[in-house]
């Protein structure tokens, strides 16, 4: 074996093996005697029962005829794998082509490394340059010219009032570029802002809407669109979140709504939707486009909603379109967008829909379909990229997955289960157009529906796809790299602890679950599963904080195992005994809290520390009434209290 391979420095020992001492860098001490790793290594590999290397590429320099059941681990992403029989062809890591072995995983939970943290501005200084800073600009946007409100006045936003009349506030800072013709509306990178809207914001020419700081969150009522573009041209709006409060009105709007007859020139990038009303970012109008409007959309992150992205003209949604209307291909087209390396997680359809005088260059965008669970009760459809009326989209490297692992992205025209849609039909609405590249991946079983892609429209600007990698891990790898780097949020992490599970399926409103390949299982997050996904228990952070119920856990051999979701845990005694004790909880992940309580005021529950609580009484929980809380520390392996109502002594 000629291939160089490189282990880390950090060398993996099994279970119940500490050598006393390190002969020499680079060799893996396997039983009884040092292996190392040079020369004929399919012959080093023979005695060895595990090994750890930097991270998953290198996996490819390993021997093909590794002993099966042995353990591989990836110090960068704390992977574990485990070598495959030479028959086994169903492998998830397959590196058998360039030399190397089979893998599968091992069960249980693995860390996710983090894959890079966003620019965040800390002083003025630096979201003054980052603000100014447009060399991430691609697509139609930057075809254009947009520069927003370039390099010149800013107008900090300071607090969180919607009054103008209070200087600092956003309204304020709104007034101050409408008046100055031109400039930039920046939140100051210190503090956090939770702005909540009585009524939207109409947004001038000219403008920069900016937070470096990556600390703006701009809430309004469902009935309340948070930033609406008429009649304006040359916007920006980055790095800030767009959310709706719950229960307000049963009236939708949208996130950020483009009226494209009337607008041109914007750049919409690294902004967060999350429960947006109706749709989290609409370019639309009841009216025929008769002139251009170019638009770019890039790193954004859109998750956990019903409707993603409606693009176009709605004039032609109707039994009885206008003459100009196209029926069959994209004719006449106003509104050019392009979609670059913007993460769809958790949404159920709209990924995005492009109806009439439409054209959408989308590239590299991560599409992970989810039903969603909407207020009235109902749950809605479930589709990635749609296309009508004439509307074209070309798909060039994007990524689809799925959390139910079936799934489909195409035309109307190709599948009638989506149609009547809007107002009218799939006869009068019309086919769209639609072409899947060859970059274009899909997993989960999901079907790409081409519809007359030798119409899609040139493109004019270069913008070259990344390629997916070919394996379901680094194509995993590829999809985090993405969420990385998408919206607003402070915290940037794919990084979290990972469950693999071997569903196939998943519940509407699922959240961070990550596609491996089809029929083949999911990583589940499990250190954000207390997320309440429900749009009506959405509640702003600056509101009130509900700890989710679990179901009541019942002991066994005095310990429980916690499930995934849930914070506040009824514990019932073995066999409806009067008193039982808990020492051990299964389950948890660093820094997951959870708050116990007895399921029933006739039965004791005493909570102890004979196993894996760390605590220095005996803590009963009686009449139902008394709580203690505990928090999972990963470093010492125990949960260790943190409160306990009331105190008892050990007696």
């Amino acid at each position: 074996m000629n291939k160089a391979f490189t282990i880390s420095e950090s060398v993996y020992f099994p279970p119940g093996f500490y050598p006393t001492s390190i002969i020499a860098p680079r060799q893996y001490y396997g039983p009884g005697v040092p292996v190392t790793l040079a020369g004929a290594l399919a012959t080093n590999f023979v005695n060895t029962v595990g090994i750890e290397v930097d991270d998953v590429s290198s996996l490819q320099a390993l021997p093909a005829d590794l002993k099966p059941g042995m353990k591989i681990r990836t110090r960068k992403t704390g992977l574990t794998l485990v070598v495959s029989p030479s028959t086994d062809t169903n492998a998830i890591f397959d590196f058998s082509d360039v030399g190397g072995g089979k893998f599968t995983y091992a069960e249980g939970i693995t860390r996710e490394f983090s894959f890079g943290t966003k620019s965040v501005a800390y002083t003025r200084a630096q979201a003054d340059t980052m603000s100014a800073d447009l060399s991430t600009m691609v697509g139609y946007a930057a075809g254009a010219g947009t520069t927003g409100g370039g390099i010149g006045a800013i107008y900090w936003v300071t607090n969180t009032s919607d009054d103008s009349l209070v200087t600092g506030s956003l309204r304020w800072a709104f007034d101050q570029v409408r008046t100055a013709g031109s400039g930039r509306v920046v939140f100051h990178p210190r503090g956090v802002f939770d702005v909540y809207l009585g009524a939207q914001i109409i947004v001038p020419s000219n403008i920069t809407i900016d937070a470096p700081g990556r600390n703006a969150r701009i809430w309004a009522p469902t009935d309340v669109t948070r930033v609406k573009l008429i009649n304006c041209s040359n916007v920006i709006i980055r790095r800030v979140q767009l959310s709706w409060v719950p229960g307000a009105t049963v009236t939708l709007r949208d996130g950020i709504w483009i009226t494209p007859d009337t607008v041109d020139k914007v750049w919409i990038d690294q902004c967060s939707f999350r429960y947006a009303g109706d749709g989290c970012m609409d370019m639309s109008t009841l009216v025929e486009m008769l002139s251009a409007c170019r638009v770019t959309v890039s790193r954004c992150l859109i998750r956990q909603h019903d409707k993603g992205i409606l693009l176009g003209s709605l004039a032609c949604y109707n039994p009885n379109p206008p003459a100009w209307c196209p029926t069959a291909a994209p004719d006449a087209i106003k509104l050019f967008v392009t979609m670059y390396q913007n993460y769809f997680d958790s949404v159920g359809r709209r990924q995005p829909k492009v109806v009439s005088q439409t054209f959408v260059d989308s590239v590299n965008n991560i599409h992970r379909l989810c039903e969603q669970n909407r207020d009235d009760g109902t749950t809605g459809a479930t589709y990635g990229i749609l296309t009508a009326t004439g509307g074209a989209v070309i798909s060039r490297g994007d990524y689809f997955m799925s959390t139910k692992g079936t799934g489909w992205s195409g035309g109307d025209a190709v599948l009638t289960a989506q149609v009547p849609l809007g107002g009218g039909t799939g006869a009068t609405d019309g086919p769209g157009v639609v072409d899947y590249t060859s970059d274009t991946i899909a997993a989960d079983g999901i079907t790409l529906a081409s519809f007359h892609p030798e119409k899609i429209p040139a493109i004019s600007f270069t913008l070259v796809p990344q390629p997916i990698p070919a394996s379901s891990y680094l194509r995993r790898e590829f999809a985090a790299s993405i969420r990385a780097n998408a919206g607003a949020e402070f915290d940037s992490a794919p990084d979290g602890e990972f469950r693999w599970d071997s569903s196939t399926t998943d519940t509407p409103n699922a959240f961070d679950v990550v596609s491996e390949s089809s029929s083949a299982g999911r990583w589940k997050r499990t250190d954000r599963m207390n997320e309440t996904p429900a749009f009506a228990n959405l509640l702003p952070a600056a509101r009130t904080v509900v700890t989710p119920r679990a179901p009541t856990l019942t002991i066994a051999s005095d310990a429980i195992t916690i499930p995934d979701t849930g914070t506040y845990l009824a514990v019932d005694t073995e066999g409806s005994a009067a008193t039982d004790f808990l020492s051990t909880i299964k389950g948890g992940v660093d820094g997951r809290w959870i708050v116990l309580r007895s399921a029933s005021a006739s039965r004791t529950v005493t909570v102890n520390s004979a196993g894996n609580i760390a605590a220095q009484d005996s803590y009963p929980l009686t009449s139902n009434t008394t709580a203690i809380t505990l928090m999972f520390d990963a470093v010492t392996g125990r949960w260790l209290l943190m409160e306990k109502l009331p105190t008892y002594s050990s007696g």
